[in-house]
């Protein structure tokens, strides 16, 4: 079945924690997460307001800002005055959360990341699906307080600047592909800063079917509500 966008949110936060405003989520057979964050190795947890379990996708290596995905699949609780935390200790992360329909229970197909300092521009790296009608996400991290862009016909849902002392700047953008082909997401901004992007692809439900049971989570080896990473 074809994926179809729910809607989207997002936050900057402070030194420990974030939390995005409410968001209808309605309808949505996945969630998916981007959050950037300090260099730190611990790390913090990804939470909401539904307890759903979470599955990080990727984590770059230690850097001074990094960038990760993250989704809960195979019929999380979703609904009305949903809320999504990111906490831990000097994380300074911002998060933003984009629900989807028509998504696989168990969706998570390629994926690929790249952190790089002092520039203006940055590439994921390419990925390409193996099956057609995925959903592409992005991720963005970065040190610079303007605007940020991204190219391959990629819609940005959230995205919030740098701010000093707060959190670091982050950008979420999604595509969904009609024909499986390969994609490389640039992102670029005005000032010479450190980096770090992500994509990953997921892949769509099969036609008459569903998100899919919590077992499918259960197989991939993550059992609670909120994942250190």
């Amino acid at each position: 079945m074809a994926i179809t966008h729910v809607a989207s949110v997002g936050a900057g936060g402070s030194a420990t924690t974030v939390t995005t405003g409410t968001v209808d989520t309605s309808g949505a057979d996945c969630l998916i997460a981007v959050v950037s964050r300090y260099e730190d190795e611990v790390g913090g947890t990804l939470t909401d307001s539904k307890s759903n379990t979470w599955t990080p996708v990727s984590l770059l290596p230690e850097f001074t800002v990094r960038c990760s995905i993250w989704y809960s699949a195979g019929s999380p609780t979703v609904g009305s005055g949903h809320t999504f935390t990111y906490a831990g200790t000097d994380v300074y992360a911002s998060v933003a959360v984009m629900a989807f329909a028509g998504v696989h229970a168990t969706p998570l197909d390629q994926e690929e990341a790249e952190a790089v300092g002092a520039v203006t521009t940055i590439g994921t790296g390419s990925i390409t699906p193996t099956e057609d009608n995925e959903l592409v996400v992005s991720g963005l991290a970065c040190i610079d307080d303007g605007t940020y862009a991204v190219d391959e016909s990629m819609t940005i849902a959230y995205q919030t600047p740098y701010d000093s002392g707060q959190h670091f700047g982050l950008a979420a953008a999604y595509k969904i592909q009609t024909t499986a082909a390969a994609i490389a997401p640039d992102w670029s901004w005005t000032d010479t800063v450190d980096a770090a992007a992500c994509v990953a692809s997921f892949k769509a439900a099969a036609e008459g079917g569903g998100g899919g049971g919590a077992g499918s989570i259960f197989g991939s080896g993550v059992f609670g509500g909120g994942v250190v990473r």
